[in-house]
């Protein structure tokens, strides 16, 4: 038994250092990402986590403004996003101890996730079942890197080509549970983009709630309204989200059934 727990910490160091070579850009990675938890992390103590990329008193403080990212990079398909609309912006650190501030990122942003640090889950002991999570992300905007533990939108649900631009659905896994970002796609945007892949236009995040766990693509119907206006329907649990788009403006519909 002692020489599994022994192998088990020496296979969780060895884990743990090749993710610092990753994200220093020793060991270099062309997509994708990587995410490791910490040796505890499904252990969940008593508390609430709270965000330091939305902390309200660092918010108030001056800070750069960093350039958002409009373009998707080249040969990626999928579009992760930061979304800041509910807040007076998102905090981007210079590394993940928190302590040096790069800036403020106040307008949505295409982003690449470098790695996902799943570090500590906290039961509020004030309510019957309410977790928040420690958890941060190493990024790249523009080819610079960040950190932040504002979570990401990370479901690039849909896409629809319409002459030479394209509409794309994004939602951010909510999850279950203890499971940070697994299924339950909520916060819904639409972005429309040009056949560069660059950003014409980013919509606020819906006023709809979807309240399933799985998203099909099926489930949205499209009907072409004239040559450049087009109906998006898609059925939640309990709502109907209507979207409009018409050349490159985003408008919204949503009735409860």
């Amino acid at each position: 038994m002692e020489r599994k727990n022994e192998l088990h910490k020496i296979f969780f160091l060895l884990r743990l250092l090749l993710i610092v070579f990753i994200t220093e850009g020793i060991i270099p990675i062309a997509h994708g990402q990587i995410s490791i938890e910490s040796e505890n992390y499904y252990l969940i103590k008593e508390g609430v986590y709270k965000s330091l990329s939305t902390d309200s008193i660092l918010l108030n403080q001056k800070h750069k403004v960093i350039t958002p990212q409009n373009k998707i990079k080249e040969g990626d398909s999928v579009s992760l996003f930061i979304h800041p609309q509910n807040h007076i912006g998102v905090l981007l650190f210079d590394d993940t101890s928190r302590k040096n501030i790069s800036g403020i990122l106040v307008e949505p942003s295409i982003v690449e996730i470098d790695t996902i640090f799943y570090r500590e889950i906290y039961q509020d002991p004030y309510k019957d079942w309410y977790l928040t999570f420690n958890v941060w992300y190493a990024i790249r905007i523009n080819g610079q890197k960040y950190y932040t533990d504002f979570q990401i939108h990370d479901g690039h649900l849909y896409s629809h080509y319409f002459g030479k631009n394209r509409f794309i659905l994004i939602a951010q896994s909510s999850g279950y549970d203890d499971y940070y970002d697994r299924g339950y796609p909520e916060l819904f945007f639409g972005a429309i983009i040009n056949e560069k892949g660059e950003i014409l236009n980013v919509s606020n995040i819906f006023s709809f709630t979807y309240g399933d766990e799985y998203f099909d693509a099926i489930q949205i119907n499209v009907n072409k309204v004239s040559n450049e206006k087009y109906l998006f329907e898609l059925e939640g649990l309990d709502e109907k989200l209507q979207i409009i788009i018409e050349g490159t403006e985003i408008k919204t519909l949503n009735t409860k059934h």
